[in-house]
């Protein structure tokens, strides 16, 4: 089970944050004795959920954990960091865009090598993954100089991840978002 974040989503299913978070608990609950939990401790509902595991469980985040992702550097062009993991480090680049896809890379990069997959491997495939389509997608389409960008943004957090990540990587720029 990979967590990265846990932020109150689906209100439709979930009427109210508790309820919500009460589905998390049931899903570590469910991963059996002999299962693996990577979780991103950067998040505070995870901090807490992950203490009723019953399946082992490996951290990543910004500091104090198994894993350590840092030193992101973002842009047009996509992202690179590092991943540290007692005293090992591994160089990671993506053609993807963000600071919430770091994290997520982290984590996919975590689950793999713990798996058994070779990190060198891991590496050079998330070179080639371009991302998922409408998650901060680049439509190869420059207008009136402004290059475009498609995105679901499908919640508050996300919508904000994605002005923040735009920001960043187009300082002192006007940037709109349209919705259908």
């Amino acid at each position: 089970l990979l967590l990265t974040g846990i932020k109150w989503d689906h209100a439709d299913v979930y009427p109210t944050e508790q309820s919500y978070l009460e589905a998390f608990k049931k899903l570590v609950l469910s991963v059996p004795t002999d299962g693996l939990i990577v979780a991103c401790i950067d998040d505070e509902n995870i901090k807490k959920i992950i203490t009723l595991a019953k399946a082992s469980v490996i951290t990543y985040g910004h500091e104090k954990s198994n894993y350590i992702y840092e030193d992101i550097a973002q842009s047009k062009n996509g992202i690179e960091f590092t991943i540290e993991n007692f005293g090992e480090a591994y160089n990671i680049s993506s053609p993807m865009l963000g600071d919430f896809t770091a994290k997520n890379i982290c984590g996919v990069f975590i689950m793999a090598k713990e798996l058994g997959v070779e990190p060198n491997r891991i590496i050079e495939a998330i070179k080639k993954f371009k991302g998922l389509k409408r998650r901060l997608d680049k439509r190869g389409q420059t207008i009136l100089g402004a290059d475009v960008y498609d995105d679901i943004a499908h919640s508050p957090t996300t919508a904000q991840a994605v002005r923040t990540t735009l920001k960043n990587i187009y300082p002192g720029k006007i940037y709109a978002v349209f919705e259908p």
